[in-house]
């Protein structure tokens, strides 16, 4: 087991890689986790993706692809916020925001969201939102 020293040394050259991979094809991006089979001479299996959600997608799906995936966003992005003026619904909403902090912060350091168990939890705490949100819900209970 490395260093913390050694372990960001790493993680900083594999970010490196990615963005420089990611200048060669910045409109579309290459294929999802990819790094690996771009950079052949790097034998570590540990070099899969980008070890960055952020600099992973970008080397993705480009430009493109990653302007879709904000687009996509927006939405629960406006139920977060609508919901926000409601102060009955306003404790719902901190756990939602606590929660995706704690995504993009790890998001940093990890591609935690491609692997199965954390892409289940993360898909089923953000396709609750709209329950939540939704008046048809509070008048079918009514």
């Amino acid at each position: 087991m490395g260093t913390l020293d050694s372990s960001m040394e790493e993680r900083i050259s594999i970010w490196n890689a990615g963005m420089t991979l990611f200048k060669a094809k910045p409109i579309l991006g290459r294929r999802s986790l990819n790094l690996y089979a771009r950079l052949p001479s790097n034998t570590s299996p540990y070099h899969e993706h980008a070890h960055s959600i952020y600099i992973d997608t970008i080397l993705s799906y480009g430009v493109a692809g990653t302007v879709l995936l904000g687009i996509s966003s927006a939405d629960p992005i406006r139920k977060l916020i609508d919901m926000s003026q409601d102060p009955g619904k306003r404790p719902i909403v901190g756990l939602y925001l606590s929660f995706l902090t704690v995504v993009a912060v790890h998001g940093i350091f990890d591609l935690a969201l491609f692997w199965i168990q954390s892409s289940f939890i993360f898909l089923l705490v953000m396709c609750s939102l709209p329950l939540k949100h939704s008046s048809q819900v509070e008048e079918l209970v009514d």
